[in-house]
């Protein structure tokens, strides 16, 4: 049986934006797995018909801006203004190639395509195609485009079950994680903490619930910031319901609070280890403290896993497509 190689397609490296992280770090664990896989160059895949017309200029803009990048730096690199566009950052301490994309580029049974459930259709035309949830499918642009003979796998049990006519959705959490755990940690010495820091992020359109006196928005800020704003607040509140940054700002010995939405209970929000520490609305405070101290040694396990779940991942893939 002929190995598989696989196609990775994903945005830029980026330190605090969870998505890109995964898929990277997927492409680094099966290429240290000893399996041969690449990143590509993610760009929008638009649905076209004669009612939305005005959207082909930005597909092919898209495309042809994806043909541009002809340089892979490390994200600790300064480059000046003029070179962004043409860039494309990747994490210098993973094993993650780029593919040079390329108008004639053809993606036949050898390879495996791993689109995030964001993409449009299939952009690159391949035979084989897997779809990893890292959100709900639609959850972002309110739509989807499939198709039959494809294998999805979810990123967590806390997002939804989807099936798909023709296509199959694996029982396998496909949770691959890449925790700065030397950023998040707690004080060396008892402070006093005041005041609160919160989010928006996916959850950017909800009703805000808390007082924003003396409240910080995180949104945007670096990890090293984040994590500082954490070890001096009291409490952190997400209006995103499935943040990684809930489970820091536990790390870091604050209060962590995710707003809970409507019509979602307790059970249903987060069903498992990652809500350690983590309370679903400010009433459940004290319950959510006392699993605290499980939260770092969780996410440990976790993290060792994933070279486990890897090998699982490839050969659910060989026996779908074989």
């Amino acid at each position: 049986m002929q190995k598989k190689k696989f196609i990775i397609f994903a945005p830029s490296y980026a330190k605090n934006v969870g998505g890109a992280i995964a898929l990277h770090k997927l492409c680094d664990l099966l290429n240290r797995a000893g399996y041969e896989a690449y990143l590509y160059p993610l760009y929008v895949s638009y649905e076209l018909h004669p009612y939305n017309l005005d959207e082909i200029e930005n597909y092919i803009n898209e495309l042809n801006n994806t043909f541009l990048i002809n340089k892979t730096l490390s994200i600790d690199k300064q480059v000046s203004p003029t070179e962004l566009p043409y860039i494309y950052w990747v994490n210098p301490n993973f094993l993650t190639p780029v593919f040079k994309p390329s108008k004639s580029d053809s993606f036949g049974e050898e390879w495996v395509i791993i689109y995030p459930e964001i993409t449009f259709g299939n952009p690159l035309r391949a035979k084989n195609v897997v779809r990893w949830f890292l959100h709900n499918p639609g959850f972002f642009n309110s739509r989807i485009y499939y198709s039959s003979n494809e294998l999805y796998f979810l990123y967590s049990k806390a997002f939804n079950d989807f099936q798909f006519p023709g296509s199959k959705t694996s029982d396998l959490m496909l949770m691959i994680l890449d925790i700065p755990l030397d950023l998040f940690y707690e004080p060396d010495i008892s402070q006093k903490r005041s005041g609160t820091a919160y989010l928006l992020r996916k959850g950017r359109d909800r009703v805000l619930v808390h007082n924003l006196e003396n409240s910080i928005l995180i949104d945007g800020k670096s990890n090293s910031e984040i994590a500082d704003i954490f070890r001096t607040v009291e409490t952190f509140i997400s209006y995103d319901p499935a943040t990684l940054y809930s489970n820091l700002a536990v790390l870091c010995g604050c209060n962590s609070v995710v707003i809970p939405l409507d019509g979602v209970s307790e059970e249903e929000w987060c069903p498992n280890y990652m809500s350690y520490g983590v309370a679903y609305g400010f009433e459940n405070i004290s319950k959510a403290k006392k699993t605290a101290p499980l939260l770092r040694d969780a996410l440990l396990l976790a993290t060792s896993q994933s070279h486990k779940l890897v090998q699982y991942f490839v050969s659910e893939v060989d026996e779908y497509f074989n």
